[in-house]
């Protein structure tokens, strides 16, 4: 039996009137939205938590690296704007929480 034989035993069927694809082509088809909301939520989390919250900032600043990187990679606007967002909130909490330990002790 040659190599370019049919063999339908070990072929998977296919879909009636569908394409075949790639399955990394389809899982990657948002570039860097996932990162990116991951970011956006590190960034909320950051604001609730004192200590632990500068750390998930930080976190979320390096998501949102990620996300904007691979969000531009892949020209996937979405992802570009929630990375932008992430890094925004990420060091706004960070700045937040620096000036709350500032402020505070000054009293």
């Amino acid at each position: 039996m040659s190599p370019e034989a049919h063999d339908p035993e070990t072929e998977a069927p296919h879909a009636a009137g569908s394409a075949v694809t790639n399955p990394a082509a389809v899982q990657n088809q948002q570039p860097g939205l996932g990162v990116s909301i991951c970011s956006i939520i590190a960034g909320v989390v950051g604001f609730s938590i004192p200590i632990l919250g500068m750390i998930a900032s930080c976190i979320g600043i390096w998501l949102g690296v990620r996300g904007f990187r691979q969000g531009r990679a892949g020209n996937y606007t979405p992802g570009i704007i929630c990375a932008v967002i992430g890094i925004f909130l990420s060091v706004l909490s960070i700045v937040y929480w620096v000036s709350a330990v500032l402020f505070e002790s000054y009293h």
